[in-house]
């Protein structure tokens, strides 16, 4: 059957849309039908340009399809890459620093911690804390340097990575997947090994995504094993505030970024495994920014833990 002889039926469908007057109603069906022709024509014409975008890399990326089994995803990619001990060598002298990195035609500015001369020490302590299986309870483990020599960085590499994804569970049994920026949505959450009575969750901030391969020797005298990659995360670690809070104090709970003068309270590295999910702090306005007022990006003295957002934390907090 064409579909001339169908098209009756375009017209019974738009006849309870007009007035039902007799000098109306053609013209009304005649509107309605250029409407439609109209609509059909942007549709076609955003179909284009979206096509057209997508060709050139423009479109808007889709969500990543990750394995439910898997708790995380960090690209297999390893084009950005820096010696290890080179990247070091140019920031040594400072305590903190900026530094721009490139990746693609994406250009930012991260605060990075200074590259202290204890980097690769600590490093390699939380490398070897992993493979020797030591349950991370959220203190630094230290090794000796011959437990250290046990532990090899392939071509002395480091390989940077922009986005984390992190798979997890919402309060509603339903399957979730956050993103984790360094540049845009960099806060983090994981379990606290405290006294979960008193707060469930420490916090901190993504200041690098990266992976090294290293190669394992369990002793002295054994060979070392296959290279194996292993993902870690950089991060300037916050601290609860111990003022009032809660649904009786009518407030928000309040974080503060550790001091950058402690180092090794301030700074640490993560298995990407621990991390929970991501987190939405809201910068504490009204009382200022600990850093210079005119950074681009400043640390605020203090913020809030939006669990309306967060509403997984309203559900074990309360």
């Amino acid at each position: 059957m064409s579909q001339g002889e169908l098209e009756h039926r375009c017209s019974k469908r738009r006849f309870p849309r007009t007035s039902k007057k007799k000098d109306q109603m053609v013209a009304s069906i005649a509107s309605q039908e250029g409407i439609e022709r109209f609509i059909e024509k942007v549709n076609m014409a955003r179909e284009t340009v979206k096509t057209a975008a997508e060709d050139k890399g423009l479109g808007k990326s889709q969500r990543l399809r990750t394995s439910p089994q898997d708790h995380y995803y960090i690209a297999k990619s390893s084009r950005v890459s820096y010696d290890l001990t080179a990247w070091l060598a140019a920031h040594g002298d400072d305590p903190v620093v900026e530094v721009c990195l490139q990746s693609s035609d994406v250009f930012y500015h991260s605060s990075l911690i200074a590259f202290v001369q204890n980097f690769i020490p600590r490093l390699k302590d939380h490398l070897i804390a992993r493979l020797r299986g030591l349950e991370y309870d959220g203190d630094e483990h230290n090794f000796s340097d011959a437990d250290r020599d046990s532990v090899l960085i392939t071509d002395n590499k480091i390989y940077d990575h922009r986005i984390l994804r992190v798979n997890y569970t919402t309060y509603d049994l339903r399957r979730e997947q956050d993103t984790i920026n360094p540049r845009t949505r960099a806060d983090i959450m994981v379990l606290s090994h405290e006294d979960e009575r008193t707060h469930p969750y420490w916090y901190a901030r993504v200041l690098g995504i990266f992976h090294v391969n290293v190669e394992y020797r369990e002793n002295g005298t054994s060979l070392f094993s296959h290279q194996k990659r292993m993902d870690f995360l950089f991060v300037r670690w916050f601290r609860r505030d111990n003022s009032p809070a809660g649904w009786a104090a009518k407030r928000l709970q309040r974080l503060e970024l550790f001091d950058v003068d402690t180092p090794a309270d301030a700074f640490g590295f993560l298995d990407p495994d621990s991390v929970v999910r991501g987190v939405h702090l809201i910068p504490a306005f009204a009382f200022g920014v600990s850093g210079k007022p005119d950074e681009v990006n400043p640390d605020w003295h203090f913020y809030y833990i939006n669990m309306y957002v967060n509403f997984i934390t309203a559900v074990f907090l309360y």
